[in-house]
């Protein structure tokens, strides 16, 4: 199994006003668009005959995060 790696830069930019602290910042996710593996199940329904019997069970992977940009702000009072 390969290892997950993925690399998600963040640029923020704070602000002090008459009511509180504003955060602003932009995510970039998957930056490297590498498919990694979220989630990981075996499960009997993929099991098939084995060379010299027993069973080899499949597994089933869920796909980790694509790559996108997400873009916030965070208001502290």
């Amino acid at each position: 199994m390969r290892a997950y790696r993925r690399l998600d830069p963040r640029v923020e930019k704070r602000a002090r006003y008459g009511f509180g602290e504003v955060l602003y910042y932009i995510d970039a996710l998957n930056v490297t668009d590498r498919v990694n593996v979220a989630n990981r199940a075996y499960p009997l329904r993929n099991a098939l005959p084995a060379p010299g019997g027993g069973a080899t069970i499949l597994p089933d992977d869920e796909e980790g995060v694509p790559r996108f940009v997400a873009v916030g702000v965070n208001f502290s009072f």
